[in-house]
């Protein structure tokens, strides 16, 4: 019989050492917003946000770019470095 063992993600950190949950820690954190506050905003679970900002899990584009939204900001600054001129938005229509 072979059991399988979970093994956490590996924390990933950008070119700077600083993981992208550690810098929505740090934004909120520097405006003053509660983690609820945040999740509400982002349209997520705070429980989903606890676990973005401590590196246990990765959040899709989409749901980095609400987070970003609502830290007034962009996900390129979240994901920091040369990305962070880079601007992610919901895709537009375009008419023929």
């Amino acid at each position: 019989m072979t059991t399988e063992r979970k093994t956490k993600k590996a924390k990933e950190p950008n070119a700077d050492g600083e993981s992208v949950g550690a810098r929505i820690r740090a934004r909120r954190k520097k405006i003053g917003m509660k983690q609820a506050t945040l999740a509400q905003e982002a349209g997520i679970s705070a429980a989903q946000l606890c676990h973005i900002e401590k590196s246990d899990a990765r959040p899709s584009i989409r749901t980095l770019g609400k987070i970003a939204g609502a830290l007034g900001t962009t996900a390129g600054a979240l994901l920091g470095g040369a990305l962070s001129l880079i601007h992610i938005s919901e895709p537009t229509r375009q008419e023929a």
